[in-house]
């Protein structure tokens, strides 16, 4: 396919309508058109004058007509962006103020001991691991988006007794303990975070406020 007829299939198809709203103006303004215009041009043959300038005006209101519609589009689709952008922040508020109330319910029924493993690596800004040795009575550590954890077995603390009794049977002791280092993930730190700057606490109700465990250097 030519050039010719590729110009002649774009403006058919898809630009007729301005097309022909050109020629119907074309017309309409060809009337008020002096007669002795058309003398003035550099053509010998009158009837060639009268086309030449008849289709340098359908052009040219072609052409307007075009630039008026393209700044039109370009307009439109500018405030049809800012619409749907808005719709979309406002959906998306929407949809963290949801997770932010889940999360305070679910912080509600949340045990003391994990409400303040929480807000310790919170208030440290997450920057040293939280250091629980032994048994953990915890309901929260095995939520793997919220944590990162590791877990090491060191030697146990044994306080010699004094008592040498022989009579009492002797139970074995364990020689190592559990000792679990855990530090929150980026997305649960910053969601917290976010909670308690912009609610003042994790929960709904007051909790009671105790040490656990123990901040340590990495």
């Amino acid at each position: 396919m030519g050039l010719l007829e590729k110009v002649t299939e774009f403006l058919l198809k898809k630009n007729w309508v301005v097309i022909l709203i050109s020629f119907v103006v074309g017309l309409i303004v060809s009337i008020f058109i002096p007669s002795d215009f058309y003398n003035k041009l550099p053509f010998s043959n009158r009837d060639v004058s009268v086309i030449v300038a008849f289709s340098a005006l359908i052009i040219a209101i072609f052409l307007v007509l075009s630039l008026l519609i393209y700044i039109f589009q370009k307009i439109s689709n500018h405030s049809h962006k800012k619409t749907q952008a808005a719709k979309m922040n406002e959906h998306n508020k929407n949809k963290m103020q949801k997770a932010i109330d889940d999360f305070k319910c679910a912080c509600d029924a949340m045990s003391d001991y994990d409400y303040n493993i929480l807000m310790q690596l919170v208030e440290s800004e997450n920057q040293k691991p939280l250091v629980l040795r032994g048994y953990t009575n915890s309901n929260i550590l095995h939520i793997d988006k919220w944590f990162y954890i590791i877990k090491t077995q060191e030697p146990l603390k044994i306080i010699p007794s004094s008592n040498k009794r022989t009579d009492v049977v002797s139970i074995p002791i364990p020689h190592t303990e559990t000792v679990q280092q855990i530090k929150l993930k980026p997305e649960a730190y910053d969601f917290f975070k976010h909670i308690i700057a912009t609610t003042g606490d994790l929960s709904h109700i007051p909790k009671k406020r105790f040490p656990v465990g123990e901040q340590a250097d990495e």
